[in-house]
Formats: structure tokens, C-alpha cells, sequence
């Protein structure tokens, strides 16, 4: 932690929205604006004094020459204040500030497996300084322009009066920030080099084909529409389209047809769950009305149309695509360092690590993005049966290389079965892996399937201690179709198939356990280590960085209701006395308690070992020429 630090905090305004375009191509929208920025010079003591600046005034020079010498600057999330600093307030005087010199208490929170917001860590932490919540909802409001019709954009709150608060506002949220950072641990020699590699990544960005996108987003559209035009046709004008699920249901019901029923959980305000059963048109109960050779043919066809017209959700950030680039066509600060509890990153904007996987072969695939680049929906419609489906896995393909260049992607195979083969001592997987068995393949046929897709879910589902009844859901969102006593089944046999992992949950939630009974006392559980200080859990990695638990304790007392499924294939539901380990997590600003188990530590370390890995391969990466990185997704980088 550096002894002396520039806190900065600044205030925009903008027609555009933050949210859907992110902070890059927000700050460079014609109406972007910045109402105020405030600098706070930091000691390590406490002290700190701050620095106003609104536009029209002269550049302070304390500020100017504190980073033109090179001195560290703060922010909280500094992605925004990068893209704001760089495409706005350079260009009227403000001085560069280089990668290197950015420090960020929003990832050092996150290490901490605290809240990602600055309000939800000073809360955490216990400053004394705490947002100001008033002066937060001033900003909101002033942060929206309205077009004033000749041309530009106008804030009906733009007042002196309003501009002091938002001021005292900005000052308040340096004032936080800095406290925060002095209270939070450096990250470690390896971590910083990550964070430096990882905002080089930001700030260099990633292509983005905005033909394509803008063409899979008109064929998207023109088949929306269709389904729209044969859904009110098949139900003689009683459907607009198939989306409306209440209406969908009605008429499903009107029709005859008996709906599947769900129970759900709702909390009471005495702090206990009721649950009720009703009538449901989910995706599970939609897959289950289709299986019925016996639907009427009517209602097969609107559900077929609801099932794709459900993937138009997901194809709506295709419109977005041209207003988050740049000038360029790259796509930035879109990977969020830590943006998970295990280290994992986390993705904004395009969210590029949630595209659908491309299951296509590669000649329907070509096919596919032959018509998609043409916008022909009649050739889509040849190539494939749903073609929402098969536009939603050509997203992918918005990625590419920019001009000049070539993208080579490289991947990790099936890391996490490898690395919780490795953690647990399965040998037989670890075996295979070294031979170049596909390990997803071998899974499968332990429980008597050919099927890669189902071993790899028996792997990254079962392998953390999932229950027969979730992984059977779990399976249909994968599409695959299992009945629930193939899903007994399958859990069974693949738990006797991998006693040694079975045997690592069993080990690591005993180690837990041991660690918080026992403050102090280091408790193994294979290459991983547990020790609890009372306030904090740490999981120790064999990297060296520790996952965080914050207030952990054993609850006992009372019993609560679980479900599953038995041998016999039937849905049971009996109780079980209340013994859990339970700890506080973030939730939005707050901290709330969660429950664990070993299924679900044993996921936490296999993730965060997978992201380690990951991590050391994108210092070493970045350091060889000629290779820029522009993105990475979970177990691959490119």
C-alpha cells in the first residue's frame, strides 16, 4: 500500500445510457459531459486534503504535477474514470495518466470477497466515512440529459445550488474511497502483475464485426416478427405472440391441455417459507409437453415457437454491438478483474462470457453464417430447423479479428475436471488426462452413456456434490432429456465411479468445519489449507492466494425440508436437522449469510485454481511478442 496516494472521484451527465453501453462508449457520446471532478492527496496517517475542479477552471497544478511525476492515482472501479479521463478531460488540459499509475479499491474489496459497490465496502469495512445517500439520488437524477430540441442536451437540475451538493457529494465519495483503501490489503506481487496485464487488456480491447452483428440482428428480427404473424394465426388471434406467458397459459389450458405444476418458495414475513403449487409454462415444463406424443397440434406448434422465441432475449445485445465500440470497432473495459468470490472475472457490456456455445457442425455452421452474412432468412430457414437458436450460437462469431490482424484463441481442455481430479487425488481421471483421454467421453461411459455433453454436466454438475433433482434440471438446460430415475441413476454411478472426489467433499467441509471450531489450527484437506482468525475463513490455494469467508460459523438447531429424488424415481421430500456452515457474503451492497457445504467448497477451490492458472498464462502471454491480448473467457485466452 503506498504511503502517499491522488484519490480521484469525478460526475458525468449523458443522453446515453451506462448501463447498456458501457463506460468507453459512454464516454464517448456527443452528450457526455462531466459536472465536477474532486482529487483527494492522501497519507497513509488518515490525512487527506481535497482539490475541486469543475470545467472552465484552470487545471489545478498540485494535481497536474502530481501526475505528470508518475504518482499513483486512485478510483473505485476505474474503468469509468479511465474512459471518462481519456476521451473527455484530456482533451480540455487534464494531463495523461498512464496504466501503470491506476489503483482501484474496487478489486481490492473483491479479493477480500467483499461488495463490489464503493457504498456496500466503506459499510463492510466500518468507515466513518459512509456515502452520502441523499446527495446519490441528486446524482442519479443529474446524471440523465434530456435533448432540449435544437440540437443538444439540457438538465432541468442544473443549478449553482445543485452543483455545490453534487460537490460536497464528490467529496464525500473520496473521502470513502481513500479510508477504504487505507483499511484493505495490497494485492500480492502476483495479483498486481495480473491487475497490470489485465487493464492492458481493457484498454486494448476487443473487435467487434458490427456488419454482422447488425445483420444477425435484422434476420433476428425479421424471424421474431414470423413467429409473432404464425402464432396469432395457430390460435385464431387469441396470441400476439408466444412470449406472454399468462396469456400462453390460458390458452394452453382453454385448449385442454393439462400444464405441469412447480412448487415454489416464497419467504414470509416471520422469516419461513411457504410453498405452493401451481400451473407452469417454464422451459422444463414446456420440453415435457412437447415429449407428449399425444399434444395437440396446435399447441406443439406455439410451443415450438416459444421455445424460440425465447432466445430472442439473449440476441438483443446484437443491437447494442455499434453503440459500445469505439472508433475503432473494439469493444473495451468489458472484463471486470475479480468479479467473482473464487477471482474469476466477470464481463460488462457484451458480457462475452455468456455467449451460447456454437454446437454446429462446421458445415451447418458455415451455412449458418453464410445466410446470416447475406441477412437471407429464407436461407437460415433451409439450413435449420430453429433459426433464433442457431443465430444466438453465431454470436461468437461477432468476435473478431481487427484489420491487419489474426485472433488465435487457445484453451485450457476441460480444466475443471482436470484440476478437481487433481485436488481430490482421482487418479483414474488424472491418468487419462496425461494420456489425452477426453476425460467428458470417459465420464459418460461410467454411467453408461455415449454422450460427451452428459459427462461433461455429470462432471461440472455431480462433481460438486449436485442432488439427483437438480441435476436432472440442470441436464435440460444443457438439452438433455433424462427422466428422473435415469437421473437417480446416473448420480449414483457416477459418485461410485469417483469415490476419491466423493471423499474431497467430505474432506475439505470437515477441514472447514475443524478450522472455524478450532481458530488458529491449520486443517488440510488435500492441496488445500483451512485456518480461521474467528472473524474470516481462509481457504489457502496452492498458489498461495487464500478464498475468504467472512464471520463463518456451524449452525445447529431445528430441521429444515429437502427433496430429491429416490431410487425408485419418484420426487421425496423429508426433513433433516439443521447443521450447516454458514458464512457472510456480499449481495449487492450488503452482506448477507449463506450456507456452505464441501460439494460447494470443493467447486469454490477448483474454480479458483482453474482461474490461477489461467492468470499465470496471461502474465506470460502478455510478456512475448507479438501477441496482444484483447480478451480471455474463464479457461481460454485470445
Amino acid at each position: 500500500m503506498t504511503d502517499r496516494i491522488l484519490g480521484i472521484d469525478l460526475e458525468t451527465a449523458s443522453a446515453a445510457d451506462l448501463t447498456q453501453l458501457g463506460a468507453w462508449a459512454y464516454s464517448l457520446h456527443a452528450s457526455t459531459r462531466v459536472w465536477c471532478v474532486v482529487f483527494g492527496f492522501a497519507t497513509a496517517d488518515g490525512d487527506y486534503r481535497l482539490v475541486r475542479w469543475q470545467p472552465g477552471e484552470p487545471i489545478p497544478t498540485d494535481v497536474a504535477r502530481w501526475i505528470t511525476d508518475g504518482g499513483p492515482v486512485l478510483a473505485h472501479n476505474s474503468g469509468f474514470e479511465i474512459a471518462i479521463w481519456s476521451n473527455i478531460l484530456l482533451a480540455i488540459g487534464m494531463p495523461p495518466i498512464a496504466p501503470e499509475q491506476w489503483h482501484d479499491t474496487q478489486p481490492l474489496g473483491l479479493a477480500m470477497n467483499l461488495p463490489a459497490s464503493l457504498d456496500g465496502l466503506a459499510h463492510a469495512l466500518g468507515c466513518p466515512i459512509q456515502k452520502d445517500a441523499e446527495g446519490s439520488k441528486l446524482m442519479r437524477k443529474m446524471a440523465a440529459l434530456q435533448a432540449n430540441g435544437d440540437g443538444g442536451w439540457s438538465c432541468d437540475l442544473d443549478t449553482p445550488d445543485n452543483r455545490r451538493r453534487l460537490l460536497a457529494y464528490c467529496d464525500r465519495d473520496v473521502g470513502a474511497m481513500l479510508d477504504c483503501y487505507y483499511r484493505l490489503p495490497e494485492l500480492s506481487i502476483t495479483e498486481q502483475a495480473v491487475w497490470r496485464v489485465d487493464q492492458r487488456i481493457n484498454a486494448r480491447g476487443v473487435f467487434l464485426d458490427q456488419k454482422f452483428a447488425a445483420s444477425c440482428a435484422a434476420v433476428a428480427e425479421e424471424r421474431r416478427r414470423e413467429l409473432d404473424v404464425e402464432t396469432f394465426a395457430i390460435t385464431a388471434g387469441d396470441l400476439a405472440d408466444s412470449r406472454a406467458t399468462p396469456a400462453l397459459k390460458k390458452w394452453v389450458v382453454d385448449t385442454g391441455v393439462e400444464l405441469p405444476t412447480a412448487v415454489r418458495r416464497t419467504k414470509q414475513p416471520d422469516g419461513k417459507f411457504k410453498s405452493t403449487t401451481s400451473p407452469t409454462c417454464d422451459r422444463n415444463a414446456v420440453v415435457k409437453l412437447l415429449e407428449d406424443p399425444n399434444l395437440p397440434a396446435t399447441v406443439r406448434a406455439v410451443l415450438n415457437n416459444r421455445t424460440e422465441s425465447n432466445k430472442v432475449s439473449s440476441l438483443s445485445k446484437l443491437k447494442r454491438v455499434p453503440l459500445m465500440v469505439g472508433g475503432d470497432g473494439r469493444l473495451r473495459n468489458s472484463l471486470a478483474f475479480q468479479g467473482a468470490s473464487t477471482g474469476r472475472w466477470a464481463s460488462y457490456g457484451l458480457q462475452v462470457h455468456n455467449l451460447a456455445k456454437n454446437k454446429m457442425g462446421p458445415g451447418e455452421g458455415d451455412l449458418v453464417r453464410s445466410a446470416l452474412s447475406r441477412g437471407d432468412l429464407d436461407m437460415l430457414k433451409f439450413a435449420v430447423d430453429q433459426p433464433l437458436d442457431a443465430i444466438s450460437q453465431s454470436i461468437r462469431s461477432v468476435v473478431r479479428a481487427a484489420p491487419g490482424h489474426e485472433l488465435i484463441a487457445a484453451d485450457y481442455s476441460a480444466i475443471e475436471a482436470r484440476v478437481i481430479a487433481w485436488i481430490a487425488g482421482q487418479s483414474d481421471v488424472l491418468r487419462l488426462s496425461e494420456a489425452g483421454t477426453d476425460v467428458y467421453v470417459y465420464a459418460a461411459n461410467n454411467v453408461g452413456s455415449d454422450s460427451r455433453q452428459l459427462g461433461k454436466v455429470c462432471v461440472l454438475a455431480l462433481g460438486y456434490g449436485m442432488g439427483a433433482l437438480k441435476f436432472l434440471d440442470t441436464c435440460a438446460r444443457a438439452g438433455i432429456h433424462l427422466d428422473p430415475k435415469d437421473a437417480r441413476r446416473i448420480q449414483n454411478a457416477w459418485r461410485e465411479a469417483n469415490a476419491a472426489t466423493v471423499q474431497f467433499w467430505h474432506d475439505i467441509e470437515s477441514a472447514a468445519r475443524d478450522a472455524v471450531a478450532n481458530q488458529g489450527t491449520t486443517f488440510r484437506a488435500g492441496r488445500v489449507s483451512c485456518v480461521s482468525t474467528g472473524s474470516c475463513l481462509f481457504l489457502r490455494l496452492p498458489s498461495g492466494r487464500a478464498l475468504r469467508y467472512w464471520r463463518p460459523q456451524i449452525v445447529t438447531g431445528g430441521t429444515k425440508k429437502i427433496k430429491t429424488i429416490d431410487d425408485a424415481g419418484e420426487v421425496v421430500e423429508y426433513e433433516v436437522p439443521v447443521d450447516e456452515l454458514r458464512y457472510f457474503a456480499p449481495k449487492g451492497a450488503a452482506m448477507i449469510s449463506t450456507s456452505t457445504y464441501g460439494g460447494k467448497l470443493a467447486e469454490n477451490v477448483t474454480q479458483a485454481i482453474a482461474r490461477d492458472l489461467l492468470a499465470e498464462a496471461l502474465i506470460r502471454i502478455d510478456a512475448v511478442e507479438p501477441y496482444d491480448l484483447v480478451m480471455h473467457v474463464h479457461d481460454s485466452a485470445a
